[in-house]
């Protein structure tokens, strides 16, 4: 079988060894009958390593705790598919998933590979139709109804506001001690934090509204149609990595897209919503963007990676509209 290798991967965020050769290994002796000649590496997260094979993408988790897919991810996936399809979006699609191995502990989820390349990050840079056509998506998704979701499997994770607060707060003393702590744009979020914190203890942990949200909407998991000659034409055509998928405060997916995009993908996006996105709940999204920016550096910090990514979101959410 020919493979092609990741770069080296961070040994703390792992409990067990993976490469070309012991992912090769396993399927073979696990889906003989799918007989695989070629395995790309496509990329890892914090939840799983995903390779490729032609159609088929194999989410390998990588550690005891996190999985690869779920019986309720699936689940959820098969009841959004439609809705979502008819919006021009894909959503992986669930094929099996494989037993362990001697080669490999954890069971691994055979999904159908969604093509597209993921969202240019910056604001300005995601084209207008496809930040609306995204809004209409997580209108779909948020639609769902909770009842529903339950009988899903999907699980209740129900952050708010507060609780993003506490998170960044234990951040902070490793942070500023980085050498990246006293950069102007850290310290301007940490005055913008300490803000959101005053105004959150001042409010009170009030619990938001619940709905099914994908909970990871990062650009990497938004695509966009790779046929497109000019990004300023490219469509929203797929949204993948629905891990972290829960019943919580739908605002959370609109978190990257204030730190992605700005304030005009924000607009867009809400614009194209239509489910009670009102000046409050807007305000929330920027108010939790404020407060979860610095937890995003910090982790970025702490796994190796290179802060000028983190630094524009940074840059992007300190100029959003409250």
């Amino acid at each position: 079988m020919g493979t092609s290798e990741p770069p080296p991967h961070l040994p703390w965020s792992t409990d067990r060894e993976l490469d070309a050769g012991i992912a090769a290994r396993h399927l073979a002796s696990v889906a003989p009958d799918l007989a695989i000649d070629w395995l790309t590496w496509v990329g890892r997260g914090w939840d799983a390593d995903v390779w490729r094979a032609g159609p088929l993408a194999f989410r390998f988790p990588r550690r005891r705790d996190a999985h690869g897919g779920s019986p309720w991810e699936d689940r959820l996936l098969v009841e959004l598919a439609p809705a979502l399809t008819g919006l021009g979006v894909r959503v992986p699609t669930p094929l099996r998933t494989l037993p362990p191995s001697e080669h490999f502990p954890y069971p691994v989820a055979v999904r159908g590979w969604v093509e597209g390349r993921a969202a240019p990050t910056g604001p300005g840079r995601l084209p207008l139709d496809a930040l609306r056509t995204l809004g209409r998506a997580l209108g779909v998704v948020h639609a769902l109804p909770v009842a529903r979701a339950l009988e899903l499997g999907v699980p209740t994770e129900q952050w708010i506001l507060a609780d993003r607060v506490a998170e960044t707060e234990a951040d902070l003393p490793r942070l500023r001690a980085s050498e990246w702590g006293t950069h102007p744009l850290i310290e301007a979020s940490v005055r913008a934090f300490e803000e959101v914190a005053r105004e959150v203890a001042a409010v009170g942990p009030a619990a938001a509204p619940t709905a099914p949200i994908h909970g990871d909407l990062v650009a990497d998991h938004v695509l966009l149609d790779t046929g497109a000659s000019d990004s300023e034409d490219a469509a929203l055509v797929g949204l993948i990595d629905w891990a972290d998928a829960s019943i919580g405060d739908p605002a959370d997916d609109f978190l990257a897209i204030a730190a992605e995009w700005g304030d005009e993908g924000l607009d867009a996006t809400l614009g194209a919503y239509g489910r009670g996105s009102d000046a409050a709940f807007r305000r929330r999204v920027v108010l939790a963007a404020r407060a979860t920016v610095l937890h995003w550096m910090h982790d970025d910090l702490l796994e190796g990676l290179d802060p000028g990514p983190a630094l524009r979101r940074i840059r992007t959410v300190l100029d959003l509209r409250a």
